[in-house]
């Protein structure tokens, strides 16, 4: 037997063997698919949509990208806002991708008042804890802007006005 003939036969033995490895690989990773799916479907519907990890996850998996990040969660943030004010719902999951960003880029000032902008202003009825919530994204603010004259307009203005009015019976 000469080397040519020997190595078409280990060729064709080797696709012999691939081939139906191949198509069990696929068989399982079709049926896997399939059982995801499936129990995919038993899960509410926002699930997966909303869950963020924790900050100090979030720290690390962003590989020194933390501002990219915040700005990737800051941009769902808006999605997410805008849909639930469209479909009317409140807006339960605002506050943690608000702080999340603000975690991972303390200096992202616009974050602050927009922030707390889309805590009170979200279409529901006000209460103070929506006010409170929005204060607590603006002491956040203070905090990293000291000098910054807009931060805390915005917070005597929500202590001043917003909270009387949703305070009284």
């Amino acid at each position: 037997m000469t080397f040519t003939t020997t190595h078409s036969a280990r060729t064709a033995l080797r696709g012999a063997l691939l081939l139906p490895f191949v198509a069990v690989l696929v068989f399982v990773a079709g049926a896997s698919l399939a059982r995801t799916r499936a129990l995919r479907e038993t899960w509410p519907g926002e699930t997966d949509t909303f869950y963020l990890p924790p900050s100090k996850i979030l720290k690390t998996a962003s590989l020194g990208h933390r501002e990219l990040l915040s700005d990737l969660i800051h941009a769902r943030a808006n999605v997410y806002f805008g849909t639930q004010l469209h479909e009317k719902l409140p807006t339960k999951w605002l506050a943690q991708y608000l702080h999340t960003a603000v975690d991972l880029d303390p200096k992202f000032r616009r974050l602050y008042l927009s922030g707390a902008a889309m805590m009170v202003y979200n279409g529901q009825r006000m209460v103070p804890d929506m006010v409170l919530a929005a204060n607590d994204i603006l002491e956040r603010g203070r905090t990293a802007f000291p000098f910054d004259w807009e931060i805390p307009f915005q917070l005597g203005f929500n202590l001043l006005f917003e909270l009387p009015s949703v305070a009284e019976p």
